[in-house]
């Protein structure tokens, strides 16, 4: 299948190395302009760094680090990086192997950091070494700080090396703060690290996320070698090595500690961890979980003496829960798996102890939790995901990036509907009229954008001083009515679409509001065009909106102001009732920048997008949602009124019931960017109308029917025994192009006792494959008493029973959460029998059981 790009490809972050060059020495040399060696600039020279920031608009830039001694980022100033880098060109700081020295000299007062990187993106430091016993804080700091709107993320340590840095007062280097987040260390060396207990090697600490420190050597340190503090989520360490030499404390390894100093506490646990592969050596404790203070609100650290004695002596069981109700820490997603421990009797503990004026409340102490945690080989879904890179559709042939810097009219950077803008309330804005949002990048000029609202209290701001990242900041209104983006009418779109973008909502806990995100098709007869007007999707209530593909919405409710409610929106039914359901509460936090992105399908068969090497299918009428390289469902949201197989061409976001401290305003804002989509073609290689199978003399027989094809070089047959992981076993020829009807069967006469389960592949001529129609279950666990059963396109179950004689029954049919849906009494004959049940089920996994005479048995299938 050839692809036509309608505009640009994805524009992913990636960590390529520069096709730009330049130079930089402890001082200047020649004429320093550090375009080569001889004229190397002076690594402290703040325009040298802007003129770097320029170049990456456009490439790739390196920027070499000559030999010798960068010491005067201690004596005279750090080396700051501050908003360095964009999301589309990467910086790579290269070091001249262990000849780049950052030398911490004694005999100056203790300064805060000697290399900082700060609301920055796509940063590689390789080898870089950091060595001497002068006071410091911090040696390489990452963090995120202000309000630039500018977010940490992406930063690459590689290969540096501390060693013999013994005035330490926080961390040889460590990542701080909300918005830092896609961090790694990887074949880093710490050896002699750090000035009493306080001092640490890896310092992370609040709110920063996804932080991996990947084959990297620690050996011998004051304090903990690693330290996550206070909810720093999606932490990785792997294939480490740790040893602590005598004349060393006897502290943690990996430690997960909070110092609740106030109260109630402003410090939480994250739940999401994976210590793998690593080695541990000549320490009591080295991976621990460590609560000092007071209690948060709707937590229980400090423990009663019966807690504390489960903690210590309970069954696994009940420290699971103990873990989850009172520290909310769920040890499933943590997993600790193939380390090295030696002969350590406790490796992972949990301790609760009482400081700055915190009463016991009967226990104190440390209690060993090892059993709790997950041991699987297997990596959580997490693990096998990053940010950096969004998935594509298999058969994607088209995709559009939307500039917000570019294509605007001559409105100014700031709407409000208010002089000296004479446009009242609303701007749209296309090609051949450009308004106040820039145009959307079609071939054919179609698409409108446009922003909008119903009174004078919201506001649009448009902030393109970074080409590389533009965005449009939208301040709510604060009534239901809606201030509104929108993205409409896009031309060369399919059913079958992605879309991602960027979201970060302000920090002020003050400020609650509700932004909605839709997709859809404004033109779809009967609708009224929610994407083209002023109103609002409704929460509740039986409103029909046709044009609606799917909602989903991020609440920040006055109940409980510091936590966000992410929901998705439920209404399949032009009579029926809409509602929201929570898919979370935790994951999405003030000031934090999130990579959305959102997989549709809204055509009649599955399609599928791949991701990180990963394949994932997207039933019909169905979509998946992910956030910074994290998917937050675990099947596929139900579609809502649009109707199979209409194309997907808008998109808007709108907020709305802004307040601060309950009074209405717009100071609720959401910052909007790198808004990108993809299209699949929704009209498959092979139109398949039917799939079926039958247990026989001969083994198992499946016979599929197709009506059309197009460049159909073959059908491959795949089989599994859990209905996930699929092997090859067979394939058929296929009729090249043809728009005849055509009947294929073919024979598993290996197939396993129990259930089997077949799906098609379609192979083209040039190789693509796509998949081509409903997983069937076969069970062969009896020849002569078999039960198997699956669903056809036309809400009807078809069940085939083997019975020894005739006699009655029932078949029952249950969702996967045990509830049942349907039953049916039935008259069996002896050999087989075929019934016919109606059935209006959604897509998803189901279990039908059966029961008669003597006998009961149950089997999954799928819709």
């Amino acid at each position: 299948m050839k692809r036509l790009c309608l505009w640009l490809s994805l524009l992913i972050p990636y960590m390529g190395y520069g096709q730009l060059v330049r130079y930089v020495a402890p001082a200047t040399l020649g004429s320093g302009n550090g375009l080569s060696a001889i004229n190397a600039a002076d690594f402290l020279n703040a325009a040298f760094w802007s003129d770097v920031q320029l170049l990456l608009r456009h490439d790739d830039v390196t920027v070499n680090f000559l030999a010798g001694d960068y010491r005067r980022a201690y004596t005279e100033t750090p080396l700051v990086l501050e908003s360095m880098g964009n999301g589309q060109h990467a910086l790579l700081l290269q070091g001249d192997g262990t000849n780049t020295i950052f030398t911490i000299p004694t005999g100056y007062a203790t300064q805060p950091v000697m290399v900082d990187i700060r609301n920055s993106r796509n940063i590689t430091v390789r080898n870089f070494n950091f060595t001497g016993n002068g006071g410091i804080n911090y040696v390489l700091r990452i963090t995120t700080s202000g309000s630039t709107g500018n977010f940490t993320k992406n930063i690459l340590i590689e290969a540096c090396t501390w060693t013999d840095v013994r005035g330490i007062v926080y961390g040889a280097t460590g990542c701080s703060y909300g918005g830092t987040s896609y961090v790694t260390y990887k074949n880093c060396t710490f050896k002699r690290i750090g000035l009493n207990s306080g001092s640490h090697m890896i310092y992370n600490a609040y709110d920063c996320h996804h932080i991996s420190i990947i084959d990297c050597h620690f050996e011998d340190c004051t304090g903990d070698y690693v330290r996550f503090r206070d909810n720093c989520d999606y932490g990785v360490v792997k294939g480490s090595t740790f040893i602590r030499n005598s004349g060393f404390p006897d502290y943690y390894f990996i430690n997960m500690p909070l110092f609740n100093d106030v109260d109630p506490g402003d410090e939480t646990f994250a739940t999401h961890y994976a210590f793998t592969g690593n080695s541990f050596g000549n320490i009591s404790y080295p991976i621990g979980f460590l609560s000092q203070g007071f209690d948060p609100v709707g937590c229980n650290y400090l423990l009663t003496a019966a807690e504390g004695a489960v903690l210590t002596s309970g069954t696994t069981v009940q420290k699971k829960s103990l873990l989850l109700g009172n520290f909310k820490i769920n040890t499933d997603e943590v997993r600790i798996y193939n380390n090295t421990f030696g002969s350590l009797t406790y490796k992972v503990t949990m301790s609760s102890k009482t400081a700055y004026g915190a009463v016991s409340k009967g226990w104190t102490g440390i209690g060993d939790i090892t059993a709790t945690v997950n041991t699987s080989a297997t990596p959580l879904s997490w693990e096998l995901t990053s940010n950096t890179t969004p998935g594509t559709w298999k058969n994607e042939n088209t995709s559009l990036a939307y500039n917000l810097g570019a294509g605007t009219g001559n409105m100014g950077k700031v709407f409000t509907g208010t002089p000296p803008l004479t446009v009242g309330i609303n701007s749209t804005s296309t090609q051949s009229s450009p308004g106040f949002l820039p145009y959307i990048p079609t071939v054919d000029g179609g698409g409108v954008t446009r922003v909008g609202y119903p009174s004078s209290n919201a506001i649009f701001t448009l902030q393109d001083a970074d080409p590389g990242y533009s965005t449009l900041k939208i301040n709510a209104s604060g009534s239901g009515n809606p201030a509104k983006f929108s993205m409409y009418d896009i031309n060369g779109t399919s059913a079958v679409a992605s879309l991602f973008f960027t979201i970060e909502f302000n920090d002020s806990t003050s400020t609650r509001a509700i932004w909605t995100a839709i997709l859809g098709n404004n033109s779809t007869p009967g609708s009224a065009g929610m994407f083209s007007n002023a109103s609002t999707l409704t929460a509740t209530g039986n409103t029909s909106n046709p044009e609606i593909f799917n909602a989903f919405r991020w609440e920040i409710k006055t109940s409980n102001p510091s936590r966000i409610s992410f929901q998705y929106r439920k209404k399949t039914e032009e009579t029926g009732n809409a509602s929201y359901t929570e898919i979370n509460n935790t994951f999405f936090k003030r000031g934090q920048l999130y990579n959305i992105e959102i997989y549709c399908n809204n055509s009649a068969v599955d399609h599928i997008y791949v991701r990180d090497g990963i394949e994932y299918i997207v039933t019909p009428r169905t979509y998946d949602i992910w956030a910074d390289g994290v998917k937050l469902n675990t099947t596929g949201l139900p579609a809502n009124q649009l109707t199979t197989g209409t194309v997907i061409n808008s998109f808007m976001l709108h907020g709305t019931n802004s307040e601060t401290n309950v009074i209405q305003d717009n100071s609720a804002t959401a910052t909007l960017g790198s808004i990108r989509m993809g299209f699949a073609s929704a009209a498959l290689p092979v139109s398949l109308v039917s799939f079926e199978g039958i247990l026989s003399d001969k083994g198992i027989r499946l016979n599929w029917v197709t009506v059309s094809e197009q460049n159909n070089l073959r059908f491959n047959i795949l089989q599994s025994t859990d209905g996930a992981v699929f092997n090859k076993i067979g394939n058929v020829t296929g009729a090249g192009n043809s728009d005849k009807r055509h009947n294929y069967s073919f024979i598993d006469d290996n197939y396993v006792q129990g259930v089997n389960y077949y799906r098609l592949q379609q192979v083209d001529m040039d190789g693509t494959t796509t998949f081509t129609g409903k997983i069937i279950a076969i069970n062969a666990g009896l020849k002569h008493n078999g039960f198997n059963i699956y669903a056809t396109v036309d809400n009807h179950l078809i069940a085939t029973i083997y019975a020894d004689g005739i006699m009655s029954g029932q078949i029952f049919i249950y969702d996967i959460m045990g509830c049942k849906l349907a039953e049916a009494n039935i008259s069996l004959n002896r050999g087989q029998t075929t019934v016919t049940l109606p059935a209006n089920l959604n897509s998803g996994i189901y279990i039908a059981s059966l029961i008669a005479g003597n006998r009961k048995q149950s089997v999954r299938f799928f819709k």
